[in-house]
């Protein structure tokens, strides 16, 4: 609903390097929606169990073969991005081809007054 739509908030989402990696993440951005970030990741689901995750009837009809979730953080070379394994909720920092990776988890932050 448009009363809905009034509480997500525009953020700043930050350009947050590869922790393990030398990779350049680019420039900070104003958005509603956005992908985290492997601190994010870390920060939000401390453990691998609150990581998992299954497809969704979206992936499915899509055809992907994994259930791997990007994140916003590069890989370890141009063209890679870091993954979450939705099946046993490890991160993978050095990441893999962006175009190999097909699950989207967006996240927002909303105001809950």
């Amino acid at each position: 609903s448009s009363i809905e739509q009034k509480r997500i908030l525009t953020s700043t989402v930050s350009a947050d390097k590869n922790p393990y990696c030398n990779t350049d993440p680019g420039e900070a951005t104003e958005d509603k929606i956005f992908l985290l970030s492997i601190a994010e990741v870390e920060k939000y689901f401390p453990d691998e169990a609150s990581r998992q995750c299954s497809f969704n009837t979206y992936s499915k009809i899509k055809c992907y073969d994994n259930n791997l979730g990007l994140l916003r953080t590069p890989g370890c070379c141009q063209g890679f991005v870091a993954y979450v394994d939705g099946n046993t909720g490890l991160i993978y920092p050095e990441g893999g081809p962006i175009d190999c990776i097909g699950t989207l988890r967006p996240a927002m932050w909303i105001s809950l007054d």
